[in-house]
């Protein structure tokens, strides 16, 4: 056990008991958007296993809304985890991947959901080109990301005004400005909040994503999409479930907005289930 899990978990224990206040204060649990089934950290598997205790113990209803699996999990995450899903009273995951590592079928109370942040995409013309980059943790995964941004940028159109952008993590910022880049004829831009974000998203034409809200904003921001490094298994499974990437056209993927609209109506169902449910608890 490394000093780093080690202080972790005296953290998130020095917080229970303000958790259990929090509980005790409300009629239902939400726990709500973002890749919070998350393998590989202890943050979350003792967060998450926290909740469910104290959902369970003070007969609290509990749902999971838009949430996404994502790392390698561990026997003990995913016994947690899907424990956790047969303790809610509804499950509404943010894609097909997080059901199946669930173990869980379409059903009254459980079906996929768009992304809270998701919108339907806005018939905006504008130029420009935006290329995100980020992040990983791995060196090895660094390094290809590097090499794969570079590439791309290779192959842009010198008339094109491009821009190489973060989507406000802390981290993503020394990547974007890491010496192997340093080459690329273009822009650089970190947006610090999400406004910010929006708001130079609106500058693009098309975006190529490496975060998943980056495609999910550029999306309902009007701007198109180019497929990203294929290496990236979690956007690309997300991606799937709005367009099919084999028939991109030059290298843009073609988001079929039937089904961001099924999706964003999926979401709305969802949260009317909570409201009848809740009430009805």
């Amino acid at each position: 056990m490394s000093s780093t899990w080690v202080a972790r978990s005296i953290y998130i224990f020095s917080r229970f008991k303000r958790l259990r206040q929090i509980v005790d204060q409300c009629d239902a649990i939400i726990i709500g958007g973002g890749g919070l089934l998350q393998g590989g950290d202890p943050r979350f598997l003792l967060s998450m296993r926290a909740i469910s205790r104290l959902a369970t113990a003070r007969r609290r209803p509990l749902y999971l809304v838009a949430v996404g699996a994502e790392g390698a999990w561990s026997l003990a995450e995913a016994g947690l985890y899907r424990n956790l899903a047969k303790l809610a009273t509804g499950v509404f995951p943010r894609d097909n991947r997080t059901l199946d590592r669930l173990g869980l079928a379409e059903s009254v109370s459980c079906w996929r959901v768009a992304d809270f942040a998701l919108q339907m995409p806005a018939a905006i013309s504008r130029g420009g080109l935006g290329v995100n980059v980020r992040h990983f943790d791995s060196e090895d995964r660094r390094t290809a990301h590097r090499q794969d941004i570079l590439e791309f940028c290779s192959t842009v159109s010198s008339d094109t005004e491009l821009t190489l952008f973060t989507t406000g993590n802390p981290e993503d910022g020394a990547a974007l400005n890491h010496p192997d880049l340093a080459g690329i004829t273009a822009n650089r831009w970190e947006p610090n909040t999400v406004p910010e974000l929006l708001d130079g998203l609106a500058r693009f034409a098309a975006v190529r994503p490496s975060r998943l809200h980056s495609a999910i904003l550029a999306i309902g921001s009007g701007c198109r999409l180019i497929e990203p490094d294929p290496g990236n298994l979690k956007l690309a499974e997300w991606l799937r479930g709005y367009a099919d990437t084999a028939r991109s056209i030059d290298g843009h993927i073609e988001i079929d907005q039937s089904r961001v609209l099924r999706d964003i109506e999926a979401l709305d169902r969802a949260l009317h289930f909570i409201r009848e449910t809740y009430a009805a608890s």
